[in-house]
């Protein structure tokens, strides 16, 4: 029997490459990648000083073996 996992990472579209290289080193051969937009507006994001970017979300599943 086997127990799943998913890890969901929600990042810069510029991280992008990182991440999956990342999955791929630690043999996650199954991920999707969608692209994510955040939900702050315009005067939230000038209060912090932040700009709006394009996220990428990308879900990974993982599992592991369990003993009997």
């Amino acid at each position: 029997m086997s127990r799943l996992y998913m890890m969901v990472t929600i990042t810069d579209w510029n991280r992008k490459k990182k991440f999956e290289e990342f999955y791929k080193k630690n043999e996650h051969m199954v991920f999707f990648t969608t692209l994510g937009r955040g939900t702050a507006n315009s005067e939230m994001l000038d209060y912090f000083g932040l700009e709006e970017s394009e996220k990428v979300v990308i879900l990974s599943v993982s599992y592991t073996h369990l003993r009997a």
